[in-house]
């Protein structure tokens, strides 16, 4: 019976069903490429400014216009992640692999990623928001913040651990 099941399954002239396309749409490939370049561009920078010293005024201005590229990185992909998931839900994609396990962990590793890039994403952006500084893109715009006396600390620092630890796990 189960044969049966199987042989059915693989060699099916059932033509009702659209084929599947044979890659990812162009707007797909896009937010692929470009989220994956500016996730990857935020890490290379943390890493890079952790292994800078930070003791004299010139350093502290270079770790933080590195940080500042890394911030600005960050809004870069704050902005293309719901569009990107909007695209995936709408857009037609490539077959999935047939082995079970290795589609199944395809699924989980992705919304894996897709949830520590929102939480980095809303971590970084509500730290900003929070201690008063907010968040800058590329030193030509600033995110919003709380006005300085509503500036809250606490939640300021909670977000940053929420940010430090997605960022390990990520």
């Amino acid at each position: 019976m189960f044969r049966n099941v199987l042989a059915k399954a693989r060699f099916s002239t059932n033509t009702t069903a659209p084929a599947a396309p044979e890659k990812y749409n162009h707007a797909m490939q896009f937010f692929h490429w470009g989220m994956g370049a500016s996730i990857l561009t935020c890490l290379g920078l943390v890493q890079y400014k952790q292994s800078l010293p930070a003791n004299t005024d010139e350093e502290k201005k270079t770790v933080g216009n590195i940080m500042m590229y890394h911030k600005s990185f960050g809004l870069v992909t704050a902005g293309l992640l719901v569009p990107r998931i909007l695209t995936r839900i709408v857009s037609k994609t490539p077959a999935q692999p047939s082995f079970a396990p290795l589609r199944i962990l395809s699924r989980v590793s992705h919304i894996g990623m897709y949830g520590l890039v929102f939480a980095l994403c809303f971590s970084g952006i509500n730290m900003g928001f929070q201690n008063g500084y907010g968040v800058p893109f590329f030193g030509l715009y600033t995110t919003p913040t709380l006005p300085k006396e509503r500036v809250n600390g606490p939640m300021a620092v909670y977000a940053f651990k929420l940010h430090k630890y997605a960022g390990v796990a990520l």
